[in-house]
């Protein structure tokens, strides 16, 4: 049988594990570009984007359109999960392909409903707020009360609103990875995995944000820009994703560290 001296088992451990190293959000953007055909991948979700915003407004006269929307919305979804599991195996692999639309729509169906559900508690919180208010006559511009509440509210709902969107991120991970609707609801695990390392998934979710604030912002300010707003948000929503799957297998790989 082989051996090795402990600094060479010290190498390998090193190779072996590049994830211990932590976030390298350059490592996110060079793969996403080195990928030849990033472009049309961005264009195809971009284009889902664009019908799905034409047929809203259609649906106005036919409500049935709405399914569509939602279908494109589901398929875009799905491709997004898709990425999040192909970067959770290799971070700096390309892009997966478009493809298996029927893998895309479920699973990206699924995961719709889950965050639709958990958005609503937003929502509910908010309604609840406004009917507190309006029992206790605090809506009333003329009260001296009204901007304490208003501005507690605001800053209360605001603070939900961003939770919820960090936690949802991170089940939407664990969702990916597990790839089973029981695994989009395990909070215990995802609270788990964000305690083990809170500066990376705090890193990863508010460089996802801003990359994909950008991604709205950068095509709004210029003339031409507004041409390729759909597909630079998709494309910034897969690099958002691309950042927050390499934080959670960052922290995947160093509890398989620890336990050995």
């Amino acid at each position: 049988m082989e051996s090795f001296t402990s600094s060479e088992i010290d190498v390998m451990s090193t190779e072996a594990t590049p994830a211990l190293i932590g976030l390298d959000p350059d490592l996110a953007v060079k793969s996403f570009f080195q990928d030849k055909d990033w472009v049309f991948k961005s264009a195809v979700g971009g284009a889902f984007n664009i019908v799905s915003i034409l047929l809203l407004v259609l649906s106005r006269e036919a409500p049935l359109l709405i399914l569509l929307c939602f279908s494109l919305w589901a398929i875009n979804g799905g491709f997004v999960l898709r990425t999040i599991r192909q970067k959770l195996l290799d971070a700096g692999g390309k892009l997966p392909e478009w493809g298996d639309w029927q893998d895309l729509f479920v699973s990206g169906m699924s995961w719709l409903a889950v965050a639709t559900g958990c958005f609503l508690i937003v929502g509910t919180a908010g309604f609840t707020n406004l009917l507190v208010g309006a029992t206790l006559s605090l809506v009333k511009t003329y009260t001296d009360s009204f901007v304490v509440w208003m501005s507690v509210s605001l800053i209360s709902t605001a603070l939900i609103a961003l939770t919820l969107n960090f936690i949802l991120t991170m089940m939407m991970v664990n969702f990916a990875e597990q790839e089973s609707m029981r695994s989009a609801f395990n909070l215990i695990k995802v609270i788990k995995r964000i305690s083990s390392s809170p500066r990376d998934f705090l890193s990863a979710w508010l460089l996802g944000l801003g990359i994909q604030l950008l991604g709205v912002l950068i095509p709004t300010i210029t003339v031409v820009g507004i041409m390729f707003l759909p597909s630079v948000m998709f494309a910034s929503q897969l690099l958002a994703a691309s950042i927050v799957a390499q934080a959670w297998a960052c922290t995947a790989d160093r509890q398989s560290v620890k336990a050995t």
